[in-house]
């Protein structure tokens, strides 16, 4: 698959599979007579496009109220909101296009999406702690994070069910 032109070179993926043709036969003969596959979204796609939308809008902006410790809540809502507008149609695209090569593939298979986990949980206590007491003064209680990836793992469960594949929520906020 290549996405807007930033297909792996061929250099790059013979380096990491030099006999490529095999293992990519290999792969569908196992994949035609699976009966389970399970994946997860990757950050790499999903963090790239994230990016990407920053690149469009004004960033510093926002990072200069909240080091000035002068906060718009709304700013920070049209920010983060402007940030999911492209790059949320973007991933659940891919998805459904993986999803249906993926049942083409392995036709048998009982195919499951598992949700997306919070990467360095502390990390992002300690951002949302911060920005919740120094930045909004404790007049609203924001958690960042878990907003961010229930924002996520909602998009994947409508793109499993669009797809008629099984969905499986393993985050848990309050365990985690």
């Amino acid at each position: 698959m290549n996405y807007d032109g930033k297909d792996v070179s061929d250099k790059v993926i013979t380096s990491i599979f030099p006999n490529k043709e095999e293992f990519k036969n290999e792969v569908k003969s196992k994949l035609a007579e699976a009966n389970l596959v399970t994946f997860t979204l990757g950050a790499n796609d999903l963090f790239s496009l994230i990016l990407d939308s920053v690149k469009t809008q004004d960033a510093l902006k926002i990072v200069k109220k909240f080091l000035d410790k002068k906060p718009l809540l709304n700013d920070a809502i049209i920010f983060f909101n402007n940030l999911f507008k492209d790059s949320l149609p973007e991933i659940r695209k891919r998805l459904i296009t993986f999803i249906s090569n993926l049942k083409t593939l392995a036709p048998k298979a009982n195919i499951n999406l598992i949700s997306y986990p919070i990467p360095m949980q502390l990390l992002f206590n300690v951002l949302n702690k911060y920005v919740s007491n120094q930045l909004l003064q404790d007049l609203v209680k924001l958690d960042a994070s878990n907003i961010f990836i229930e924002i996520i793992n909602d998009n994947l469960q409508e793109v499993a069910e669009i797809t008629s594949i099984n969905f499986i929520q393993t985050y848990n906020n309050k365990f985690w």
